[in-house]
């Protein structure tokens, strides 16, 4: 199972076998430096072509939550952008951007991985009609 949406005209994500991938076209974000991308685990960086910014995780590392229903299993994670020192001053930037990809759990029966962590939805956050 292989989906590829496009986010918006400049990002798309990936949701694969047992992964995430979030693409981002490099000339519509010129002031992101690839090297000081990282998904929610600062030890989950970026890589980068000519073109664009990728930052990849499998749906059991880098910080991912799991987030599940009776029916979907969604898997979220935050692309984020690391301090930038300037000389004796460090520069936090506000940049996030938040990204998931989710599951009919009939259908993610074939993937593998290893839950780190799950987040049950309490029932005071759900609603319920007859």
């Amino acid at each position: 199972m292989l989906l590829t949406s496009q986010i918006d005209y400049c990002v798309s994500l990936t949701c694969g076998d047992g992964q995430m991938t979030v693409a981002l076209q490099k000339a519509n974000y010129p002031y992101l430096n690839a090297s000081r991308l990282h998904l929610s685990d600062p030890s989950c960086r970026a890589t980068e072509s000519a073109t664009h910014i990728f930052l990849k995780t499998s749906l059991d590392s880098c910080w991912t939550i799991r987030l599940e229903t009776g029916t979907w299993l969604t898997f979220n994670n935050k692309v984020k952008r690391g301090s930038e020192p300037i000389g004796n001053i460090k520069r936090d930037h506000n940049f996030g951007m938040n990204f998931n990809c989710s599951y009919r759990r009939k259908e993610f029966l074939s993937l593998s991985f290893t839950p780190q962590g799950v987040i049950r939805p309490s029932l005071k956050d759900m609603s319920l009609t007859l």
